[in-house]
């Protein structure tokens, strides 16, 4: 792994759309993102900061989780994710979201 830098993919909070659903108990952020291919064995972390209570993380169709709120979130996504045209949501109640969110490429163990 010498020489190859493995930055992290960061989703900046103003690049999210929202949509509030029409039942106003829910509230929809959304992006979508691509990834480069890489030339070693990578998984890919989802990080999300302090979600509420209850927040639904869903990428490409798939649930990645429900997370408890107050807290940050981390979980490997590397089945959920494709090179390009990922979409991820994320559905947290009407109190919202900071929108932080961040991929963290790590090298897959040998």
């Amino acid at each position: 792994m010498r020489g190859y830098t493995i930055k992290p993919i960061h989703l900046p909070p103003d690049s999210w759309r929202e949509t509030r659903l029409e039942d106003e108990r829910v509230v929809e952020f959304w992006q979508t993102f691509d990834l480069q291919p890489a030339e070693v064995c990578i998984r890919y972390w989802l990080h999300l900061d302090k979600l509420p209570d209850e927040a639904v993380i869903t990428l490409n169709g798939r649930t990645v989780a429900t997370a408890q709120g107050g807290r940050p979130f981390a979980a490997d996504v590397t089945d959920y994710v494709w090179l390009e045209a990922n979409s991820l949501l994320v559905h947290v109640p009407p109190a919202g979201w900071s929108g932080r969110a961040w991929l963290q490429p790590v090298p897959c163990e040998v």
